[in-house]
């Protein structure tokens, strides 16, 4: 079981969040790490795969509930102390901060508290740097003690892209599940010369790689549907992003144009017409550059209401306010309620009023912390100014 535990309101959330912005930097300058599958595309653009190897993808088991908690905090200070870039903070310090954090993973389930002991926490955002930077160090000392010869190495957080030689394929799977006994990997091998990763399905063809869009075998082709009670900006968004990633990964003529066709199937099926196919596949799909002395845009989030919406963005648009439409009600709303639910006066961020016993008055106050924790305080404070008056009586 990998418990999703959402850390938005708990006492190292903050915290959390300061330790991503000093630990992130160190994970930057990784030759092996990808951002996105453009970044793949750019990186296997020049690279040769000599004809007795093949592509394998390695992919790690549950990696962030395997971490173990020296694992996270040994290779994170070795990452410190390898880096050359100023810190806020001395590297004994973080590492106290940080172990607070990872240990700290209690959760409510069933109306019972749990504590994770075992992995960092999915939901926490330190989690997600720290399994890069573990991720980092296994890599490293995998490549520079095996015996085969690898000529690439690409990966995106746990998913790894790479060629071995295909008599060499166990040895070298095996050399990695030794680096630590609790971050094991599985493998994929190429068939048919096709290996996919990411949205890729990579082909290995006199010694050079070829891409074109992966779709796994249980896609289907239901997008957001025309009639569907979403802005038009959303539509045509879906069209143009689907459109652009056909440009970005088919690398010849022949493969874009059987995506193109396939794509224009596919968005008259969801009943699109034409003409609103038409404009959105050819429309331009660079990011025009701002000049630093433009006013700065501010953008608003509003509930998507059909034609009031499309109102408000033409109003605001002339004073730098770009409009950004969400659902008042979306499908995961209506079938999820993975939470348990607080009792009233367990809930942090709450208005609440007091009535007073001896008159018509009544106090209303407002708190970002739990309110029986707020509560506590206002009956103190009212003691102690008993207890002040009586003194001064």
């Amino acid at each position: 079981m990998r418990p999703i535990v959402s850390f938005c309101g708990s006492p190292t959330y903050q915290l959390s969040k300061y330790l991503t912005t000093i630990l992130q930097p160190l994970t930057d300058k990784s030759r092996h790490k990808l951002q996105s599958t453009e970044d793949f595309i750019n990186a296997t653009k020049t690279v040769q795969i000599p004809d007795d190897y093949k592509l394998v993808s390695f992919d790690v088991k549950s990696l962030f509930t395997s971490i173990p908690l020296q694992l996270a905090l040994q290779c994170t200070e070795t990452a410190i102390r390898k880096s050359t870039e100023p810190l806020p903070l001395p590297t004994d310090d973080i590492m106290d901060l940080l172990n607070i954090c990872l240990t700290s993973t209690y959760f409510q389930y069933n109306g019972k508290h749990y504590k994770q002991l075992h992995g960092t926490a999915m939901g926490s955002p330190v989690s997600v740097v720290i399994a890069e930077i573990v991720m980092q160090n296994i890599e490293e000392r995998a490549l520079s003690t095996c015996r085969q010869t690898i000529p690439l190495w690409l990966r995106y957080v746990d998913d790894t892209f790479t060629a071995v030689r295909h008599d060499e394929i166990d040895a070298f799977h095996n050399h990695l599940n030794e680096q630590n006994t609790d971050i094991q990997f599985t493998r994929e091998v190429e068939e048919n010369g096709k290996l996919p990763f990411l949205d890729c399905l990579v082909s290995h063809n006199d010694n050079s790689l070829r891409t074109t869009v992966y779709r796994k075998p249980t896609h289907t082709d239901r997008l957001l549907d025309e009639s569907s009670y979403n802005p038009t900006s959303h539509k045509a968004t879906t069209i143009r992003t689907l459109t652009r990633r056909a440009q970005l990964v088919c690398d010849s003529t022949d493969s874009l144009s059987d995506e193109n066709k396939y794509l224009h199937r596919v968005f008259t099926k969801n009943n699109y017409n034409n003409d609103f196919i038409r404009r959105n596949t050819h429309r331009p799909t660079t990011t025009t550059e701002t000049n630093d002395t433009a006013t700065p845009t501010t953008t608003a989030t509003i509930p998507y209401i059909k034609g009031m919406s499309e109102n408000i963005s033409r109003i605001l648009l002339p004073f730098n306010i770009r409009v950004a439409h969400k659902p008042i009600t979306t499908l995961r709303q209506l079938l999820t309620n993975v939470k348990d639910k607080d009792e009233p006066r367990n809930r942090q961020g709450t208005i609440y009023k007091i009535n007073c016993s001896d008159c018509q008055a009544s106090y209303i106050g407002e708190t970002g912390r739990n309110l029986t924790t707020r509560l506590t305080e206002h009956r103190r404070a009212t003691r102690k100014g008993i207890l002040q008056y009586l003194t001064v009586a």
